[in-house]
């Protein structure tokens, strides 16, 4: 900053009176002409919604160029502050600011005006800085622009262009293409391959000669698929999934008899494929 005019100085002014106390100034500047140049220091206070001048005019034909000011907020409240160049009768704001308390409002002549909090962090850069957004903000569905003050989950969501001719949008069984336009949790899940059974006898059974006989099972090792109930029925296996099964038993005889014996699996209750 640079006053170069007699009738030119540098002011602070508060918006209204001090809650406890006023703030210091301590400013450094540069006085001269042509090549003879006399650096200063010089600090001052404020006086609430008083102007103050905290840098007087030069003298005739003479500059005074700012190197450094700084001003703290040492009052127990934000104050509202003004610096202005005054020109005779003219004030010309440079800057407004409204300060935290403990907060400084710095100036050099190499990176301008920033503000520092009170564990001495820069909150604003030199030469200006970004200002906080104010008023509502509009998060509007992703497909259209909406005007709703909050939002809701759903405006995150991305819109997209459903896939054409050859892209199905269907998640179906495992097994084989399914046509449901909203695929079920047991769609993605993978079929079970230990399907299988292991049935017993608790008794021995009566046979007839040259009757074919039904061996009946009322226990159950295991069962994972539902083939085999032990209530009713128990001399069946029934296959509740497609697909191929291996079956495989064994039968002992508790006395001898003549004749031929045979043992053999019934295909669907008929046909003997054994």
């Amino acid at each position: 900053m640079l006053i170069d005019a007699t009738t030119q100085t540098l002011e602070i002014k508060l918006a209204g009176a001090v809650s406890t106390n006023e703030l210091p100034v301590v400013l450094a500047y540069i006085d001269g002409e042509a090549s003879n140049f006399f650096p200063t220091l010089q600090h001052s206070i404020s006086n609430g919604a008083t102007e103050v001048t905290i840098l007087s005019a030069p003298e005739s034909r003479g500059k005074r160029m700012v190197k450094f000011m700084y001003i703290r907020n040492t009052d127990t409240a934000t104050v509202t502050l003004t610096l202005q160049l005054a020109d005779g009768a003219t004030d010309r704001e440079i800057v407004k600011i409204a300060l935290l308390q403990d907060e400084t409002l710095v100036y050099t002549d190499t990176t301008g005006f920033k503000v520092i909090d009170t564990n001495g962090n820069t909150k604003v850069g030199g030469g200006g800085g970004f200002a906080a957004p104010t008023g509502a903000i509009d998060i509007g569905d992703s497909a259209t622009e909406g005007s709703l003050a909050t939002h809701s989950k759903s405006d995150h969501q991305h819109a997209f262009t459903a896939p054409g001719a050859g892209y199905p949008l269907d998640v179906a069984a495992a097994e084989a293409d399914g046509s449901a336009s909203t695929p079920a949790r047991s769609d993605h899940v993978h079929k079970n391959m230990d399907i299988g059974a292991r049935v017993t006898n608790s008794a021995a059974i009566t046979l007839t000669t040259t009757t074919d006989t039904g061996l009946t099972f009322d226990q159950e090792d295991y069962d994972t698929d539902t083939i085999h109930d032990t209530g009713s029925n128990t001399n069946r296996l029934t296959a509740t999934t497609a697909g191929k099964y291996i079956i495989t038993g064994a039968a002992r005889f508790a006395a001898n008899a003549t004749g031929t014996r045979r043992l053999g699996i019934r295909l669907n209750g008929t046909d003997f494929k054994v």
